[in-house]
């Protein structure tokens, strides 16, 4: 797999930071304060743009994984004491490597980086417009480039499994199962750290060694022929990945714990009723705070602990149904809460979690032309369908703008989009499918991505056609 591409990695409008850095002491310690003024807008040939963004960021991302899989599945069925049993074994490898190497462009803005001004005698254009933006037009490497992240990361993982499904009647079914899995992780720096741009150079190798395991059971009980009830049941550990550099990692087990109840009704027509009640939590994550103190160049002093505790709760609704024998209908909606502690010398801290929708709705609909009314009945049967999706508001990271924004009012704004389609089965074995996406063309913002959001695509359409064999 190889990817290379160049993205807006960050810009600011004029209400942002600036970073000063000074000589303390003899050493030249370097002391990082913050200017809490927010900047004044762009003014370019006596003209003022308030919408400017500034202090922009282009980041051109290279990256090339090679993995290799090797993994194998038995199964086995047999009676005991007339219980019918279906066990399930799975283990395997993987090796994967992953070559990374990043570079940045900036804009015209003075931007300081380490006590170094680093925007380059070449840098990219102001977007003088965040409304409708205009992206600088010159290729990635005829601005000054600054190269950054390079590093080569392998990582080789070890997993085994058994599951065992149980029949012990008709109307009962259980089912048990276990998991581990073993993470070997090292990391090589390229480059490290780039010494011209005021980094530190760091050459030692990462590395990561950690395990997880999971215990999982369930059952299915028959209430009569159209209601089933369920309940399932999972806890175990996650493991720490190579970013995490704390000494005290390995001795501190990151938790997760799953538990379901809820029941499945048969309608008319193969319809089905869902309803779902659900209970997730992840413990012992590790987090950081400034302690309130300082050292000896007046920097704040910053602590990794391991007592974050994250929930998640609250029911789904599913509805499958077919009103006809051309026609069929899904509804399906969600109501989550998501909450987050941190337990700080014994003060617990509520938090909202981020980047989780309390309420998500999806409608899907399709209808399957007859022949007499259907204008492509020569070539084929032709099936039309559409569906609504919203999503309500979702929660932004507590902002390093903690003295400016208030964070517990930071939030993505809802939004609902509607996609429509058609399909054409057609009497060769091919099959061509039209999707027409965010048919109102509407701005919105698919999901959390670091402190804002990711925007979702623009109204798009995809034809793909597919042929049966």
């Amino acid at each position: 797999t190889k990817q290379n591409y160049v993205r807006l990695a960050g810009a600011y409008n004029y209400l942002n930071y600036e970073i000063i850095y000074k000589l303390k002491d003899k050493n030249k310690t370097e002391v990082k304060q913050f200017n809490l003024n927010p900047r004044a807008p762009l003014v370019k040939d006596g003209q003022i743009y308030p919408y400017a963004l500034r202090r922009a960021e282009y980041r051109r991302r290279y990256f090339k994984e090679n993995s290799i899989d090797y993994s194998i599945d038995l199964n086995k069925e047999f009676n005991v004491n007339g219980k019918k049993h279906d066990v399930l074994f799975v283990a395997g490898y993987k090796n994967q490597s992953l070559d990374v190497k990043e570079a940045s462009v900036y804009d015209t803005d003075k931007y300081i980086e380490n006590g170094i001004d680093i925007s380059g005698k070449s840098p990219a254009s102001y977007i003088l417009d965040m409304r409708k933006p205009i992206l600088p037009s010159k290729n990635f490497e005829e601005y000054t480039v600054f190269k950054k992240n390079e590093y080569l990361q392998k990582n080789t993982t070890y997993f085994a499994g058994i599951n065992d499904v149980v029949e012990l009647s008709d109307d009962l079914i259980v089912r048990g199962g276990f998991s581990w899995v073993r993470y070997l992780q090292k990391k090589y720096n390229y480059r490290c750290n780039v010494k011209n741009i005021g980094y530190v150079s760091n050459c030692s190798t990462t590395a990561s060694n950690d395990k997880a395991y999971n215990i999982n059971f369930g059952a299915t009980y028959k209430v009569d022929p159209k209601l089933n009830i369920f309940l399932g049941y999972a806890t175990g550990s996650t493991p720490h990945n190579v970013a995490s550099t704390n000494a005290n990692k390995a001795n501190v087990m990151r938790g997760a714990q799953n538990i379901e109840l809820g029941a499945k009704y048969t309608l008319p027509n193969d319809g089905l009723l869902t309803f779902t009640l659900f209970d997730t939590a992840k413990t012992n994550q590790a987090f950081s705070y400034d302690t309130g103190d300082k050292d000896s160049n007046g920097n704040s002093i910053y602590k990794t602990l391991y007592s974050a505790n994250e929930f998640t709760n609250g029911y789904e609704v599913d509805l499958a149904y077919k009103p006809s024998e051309n026609s069929f209908v899904s509804i399906a909606y969600a109501n989550t809460n998501s909450r987050k502690n941190k337990n700080i010398k014994k003060k617990i801290i509520l938090l909202e979690k981020m980047g989780i929708a309390k309420h998500t709705f999806n409608l899907f609909g399709s209808y399957t032309l007859p022949g007499k009314i259907n204008p492509l009945r020569k070539q084929g049967q032709l099936t039309v369908f559409g569906n609504v999706k919203y999503v309500s508001k979702r929660k932004l990271p507590d902002s390093w703008l903690d003295d400016v924004l208030d964070p517990h009012k930071a939030y993505l704004e809802p939004y609902a989009i509607v996609n429509v389609g058609a399909r054409l089965d057609m009497l060769n074995k091919w099959s061509a499918v039209f999707r027409l996406n965010n048919l109102q063309n509407k701005r919105y913002y698919e999901r959390r991505l670091f402190a804002g959001g990711l925007p979702g695509a623009s109204r798009n359409f995809v034809l793909t056609l597919e042929k049966k064999f």
